[in-house]
């Protein structure tokens, strides 16, 4: 399968959003027949035909965005720029914690297999973390993630979903008007700032509403229902909820990472698990660390790795050759009289090139000849 390496260094920084949050919601109970049984810490697990609440499910598309394979080197760009990079190989929606800082300079490197260990490493970065849920993916502060996700995790499957946008440097106010379909004036006064653009695809209309108030510690009382004269606080966010997935062996190798242990007792296609917000964020975190184990290796042969393209703008020959060494397996060495070209800046963009072509292009660009070696290669200068 071809891959894509968007490869990108340091670039001007750019003003970005800010957020907050805490969580809340209780769960609900909908109960027929009990066809599984976990145990972790004060949680049951049961399945229902019909249980509400948030599902991350195989089949689904939202789960298919998140586990589809991707093959990225990223090096050097400010971390919201970085994220959106990532995001932007499947199309899932994003949201970032307010007290993040969105322009600071990240250098994750290889990123993969798949889409959400991609978003879950760069997110490291920053000493943060990941949760899908409700069709949008969360990035931030563990608190914040669990209490916000807390918020969304019930909210019905049967609502509504609409495409959703706004244009660079709107304010909170005016964000929270796009996303209840109300004027500013029957809307809320939130603190003034200036937020990125956003473009959700599939998303209700109460979870919008949500993520707005969440950077201001703030929820909807009803996580269906639009009433902003009863926004609740974030902190409240410990009781377990419910959220289905498909009972299968990757469901279950993950469920076996969790500490304390919790033990399926029974098979059916679908689980549906009661546990609070940072169980669930765990529990998937584990459940797509498993899915990635299955992902299908590239070759390692330079000759037969194709990607589907490389591009960097005012990037050093240095950087861009070192990256492609790591993602070959191989050692790159810059000989003393190569030094000086090595750190020529230069902008290229290529397309379905094997590992071995692309290492020849950069070289080439920066006035470098490569010599080739099983474990390493080597750069000297061109001959005139």
């Amino acid at each position: 399968m071809p891959h894509k390496i968007l490869l990108s260094l340091p670039d001007p920084l750019r003003c970005e959003m800010r957020h907050t949050a805490r969580s809340r919601h209780f769960a609900t109970r909908h109960g027929q027949r009990f066809c599984v049984v976990f145990f972790l810490v004060l949680s049951a697990f049961c399945w229902t035909p019909n249980v509400k609440g948030d599902e991350f499910r195989s089949k689904d598309r939202f789960f298919k965005q998140l586990a589809q394979p991707v093959a990225l080197v990223l090096e050097g760009k400010p971390f919201r720029e970085t994220i959106l990079k990532v995001a932007q190989q499947s199309g899932v929606n994003i949201w970032i914690d307010r007290y993040v800082d969105p322009s600071r300079l990240v250098a994750p490197g290889q990123l993969g297999p798949n889409v959400y260990l991609a978003l879950a490493k760069v997110a490291a970065q920053q000493d943060c973390v990941i949760m899908p849920v409700a069709n949008v993916v969360l990035i931030g502060r563990p608190a914040w993630v669990d209490a916000t996700a807390a918020g969304l995790l019930p909210t019905a499957k049967t609502t509504a979903k609409i495409n959703l946008d706004w244009q660079q440097l709107t304010t909170p106010r005016d964000a929270l008007s796009i996303t209840t379909g109300k004027q500013p004036a029957q809307t809320l006064a939130l603190p003034h700032d200036l937020w990125p653009a956003v473009s959700f695809k599939a998303i209700t209309r109460p979870v919008a509403t949500n993520l707005v108030l969440s950077q201001f510690g703030r929820r909807l009382s009803s996580p269906n229902q639009i009433d902003l004269s009863t926004t609740v606080s974030l902190s409240k966010q410990a009781e377990p909820q419910l959220r289905t997935y498909t009972n299968d062996a990757s469901l279950v190798a993950a469920a076996k990472s969790l500490s304390p242990p919790p033990v399926l007792t029974a098979k059916q296609p679908i689980a549906a698990l009661n546990l609070t917000a940072r169980q669930h964020r765990l529990l998937t975190s584990a459940l797509m660390n498993e899915i990635g184990k299955k992902h299908v290796a590239p070759p390692q042969n330079i000759d037969e790795r194709k990607f589907d393209s490389l591009k960097f703008e005012d990037a050093k020959v240095a950087d861009v050759l070192n990256q492609l060494a790591t993602v070959a397996k191989m050692k790159c060495v810059f000989m003393p009289e190569a030094q000086e070209m090595s750190q020529r800046v230069v902008s290229l963009e290529v397309t379905n090139k094997t590992l071995r072509q692309l290492i020849e292009i950069v070289a080439k660009k920066g006035a470098l000849r490569v010599q080739w070696s099983q474990d390493e290669f080597q750069l000297a200068p061109r001959s005139p």
